[in-house]
C-alpha cells in the first residue's frame, strides 16, 4: 500500500478482520437459534439492510429476488424455513401471486408470512387474506415483534 505507514496497514487489517469476526460471530449464533426467514424482495439495498437487521437479531435469512424464484428455494428447502417476510410489488411474480402458488402446496402452505409493502392501499388486500402487512418505511420494532410472535408459535 503506497503512502501508508505499516501502522495504518496494521490498523486497516484489524478493523476489517473485527469487523469480519463479528460477523461470523453473529451469523453463527443466528444459526445455532434454529430460527429461519426467506426474505422475499427485489430491491438490492433493502434485502442486503434488512437482511443484516434480522441477522443481528439472531435469525438465518435466506434471500430470493422475486416470488418465483421463492418458489424455487421453497420446493427444496421448505423444512427449513420458520417465516416468509414478502414484498408485494416485484417483478417475473409479485407477492400475491407467490402467496397463491405457495398455497397450493402442502409442503409449505403452512409456513407463516409476513407482506410489507409501500403502498398502503394494499393493507386492506392483504389483512382480508389473513396475513400481517407492514407498510414501508419500515418501523423495525413493529417488524421484529410481529416475526417473533410468528416464529415462536
Amino acid at each position: 500500500m503506497v503512502g501508508l505507514s505499516n501502522n495504518a496497514v496494521l490498523q486497516t487489517f484489524f478493523l476489517n478482520l473485527s469487523a469480519f469476526i463479528s460477523f461470523v460471530l453473529n451469523y453463527s449464533m443466528a444459526f445455532l437459534s434454529g430460527k429461519t426467514i426467506l426474505h422475499v424482495e427485489d430491491d438490492e439495498s433493502i434485502r442486503y439492510s434488512l437482511g443484516y437487521a434480522l441477522l443481528d437479531e439472531g435469525y438465518v435469512v435466506h434471500t430470493a429476488f422475486n416470488g418465483k424464484e421463492a418458489l424455487d428455494f421453497l420446493s427444496i428447502h421448505f423444512d427449513e424455513i420458520d417465516l416468509i417476510l414478502l414484498d408485494v410489488i416485484m417483478p417475473v411474480m409479485d407477492g400475491f401471486i407467490f402467496n397463491e402458488e405457495k398455497l397450493k402446496n402442502d409442503s409449505y402452505a403452512g409456513i407463516p408470512i409476513i407482506i410489507y409493502s409501500a403502498d398502503d392501499r394494499l393493507k386492506s388486500k392483504v389483512e382480508a387474506m389473513g396475513l400481517p402487512f407492514i407498510s414501508k418505511p419500515f418501523n423495525l420494532v413493529e417488524m421484529f415483534n410481529k416475526i417473533e410472535t410468528l416464529v415462536r408459535q
